[in-house]
């Protein structure tokens, strides 16, 4: 008999709460020996510090150390990975070859650079650009620049605004550009398309981006993190030694207005409530001020890189491991990977879902349940009201209204 929809989600969730509760320090044999059925048909690709030889992982911080301005996506210093077939093959051989896809994603920055060099100018910080662009070339990474895109769209937008064709040209190019050249001398790159070419793949793949359901509700998304964020920011102004109480009025805010519970959106604002202070990455909204506001929507930006990656990797060819990495020239994102450490992805290509879990997701829930009365947990627990918040979309008129009341409440707590 063929496995429910319902019987897969919560055969996923049973997973997901058995690597949650899994101790960090033990073995990934032991975790997938002790999983019965529960992993068979999903994928999993595991952070940790301690590779084990017989699954050939994939050190993360040899990657950093040879290339600085990549940011790993995982919170370890290695990944490993499983799926029923590459066990089985394990198993039977006592190795397997494993089928990763390695990716570079980047934000605004980084694409002015690639746009700056495409056009033979000045990049104030060119040594860490070169030794970026001549490491991806020569270990054949993907680049992934539909988050740029994404961020830089409303510009991309404006007929007026020639800088995000550019920009997007030049990344065109950069797909054409002779390897061996650009790694034997990269000041004088050779590229093999002209830019009338590029410039044709360009306005085609603007138009597409302006054009996706796909990518606006990814700026649905951003904006439903933003809203979120806000919200959080104006209750830990308001009173940040009240954590269990902060985050039960966002749970319930994410209940009535969102229609689910938001997940990643609400352990984004757990992490500032509980731990703001502490954290760099959270330091810029800690004290209410302007400067503060100004500060919400760019910081969405760099947490929805997260959600971004979370999504691609979901894309990646089947039966493969994608392991994604940020080229950065500034900090915040290593902040940011410190201050929201992710331990693995556990992937249901059958179901399309995917579950990011965090290194201390068992924290986070334990206050999430100390944050719930009786109805909340009634709403949560519903077997029929959680597969109706899985398929329920907010619409950006009402997610902009929400944001702008948010955005109004927080700036009335601005001395």
């Amino acid at each position: 008999m063929s496995e429910l929809n319902s019987e897969r989600l919560h055969r996923l969730e049973a997973a997901t709460d058995l690597i949650v509760r899994y101790p960090q320090a033990g073995s990934f044999r032991g975790l997938i020996d002790g999983s019965g059925s529960l992993l068979d048909g999903f994928r999993l690709v595991y952070a940790t510090d301690n590779l084990e030889s017989e699954f050939n992982g994939v050190s993360l911080a040899d990657i950093e150390a040879d290339c600085p301005s990549l940011a790993r996506f995982f919170s370890g210093t290695g990944l490993l990975f499983h799926s029923t077939q590459i066990y089985r093959e394990m198993l039977r051989s006592g190795t397997v070859q494993l089928p990763i896809d390695y990716s570079v994603g980047f934000d605004t920055q980084i694409a002015e650079a690639f746009r700056l060099y495409e056009a033979g100018k000045t990049i104030s910080d060119w040594d860490r650009f070169s030794n970026l662009i001549q490491y991806v070339t020569r270990h054949n990474f993907n680049f992934e620049y539909s988050f740029y895109i994404i961020e830089d769209l409303i510009n991309a937008a404006d007929l007026k605004n020639t800088r995000p064709f550019n920009t997007v040209r030049a990344l065109k190019r950069f797909d054409f550009i002779n390897s061996v050249s650009l790694l034997e001398d990269p000041e004088n790159p050779i590229f093999t398309e002209s830019r009338e070419d590029a410039g044709r793949r360009a306005c085609d793949t603007l138009a597409s981006f302006l054009s996706s359901d796909e990518i606006k509700r990814s700026l649905v998304r951003r904006k439903t993190l933003l809203t979120v964020l806000v919200k959080a920011t104006h209750l830990f102004w308001q009173s940040r030694t009240e954590v269990i109480r902060n985050l039960s009025t966002l749970i319930n805010f994410s209940l009535d207005h969102l229609g689910r519970f938001a997940k990643i959106e609400l352990y984004f604002a757990w992490k500032l409530l509980k731990y703001g202070e502490d954290l760099r990455f959270f330091g810029p909204v800690c004290q209410p001020s302007e400067g503060a506001m100004s500060k919400l929507s760019g910081m969405s930006w760099d947490l929805y890189s997260i959600r971004h990656q979370e999504t691609m990797a979901s894309y990646s060819r089947k039966g493969a491991f994608f392991v994604p990495f940020f080229a950065t020239l500034d900090r915040r994102l290593k902040e940011l990977r410190d201050a929201c450490p992710i331990r693995c992805l556990l992937i249901d290509d059958h179901g399309q879902r995917l579950n990011m879990i965090f290194a201390d997701e068992l924290e986070f829930f334990a206050d999430v349940n100390a944050a719930s009365d009786i109805s909340t947990v009634g709403r949560l627990r519903n077997p029929r009201a959680k597969m109706e918040r899985l398929s329920r979309q907010v619409a950006d008129s009402d997610i902009e209204k929400l944001l702008k009341k948010t955005l109004d409440e927080c700036r009335s707590g601005i001395a």
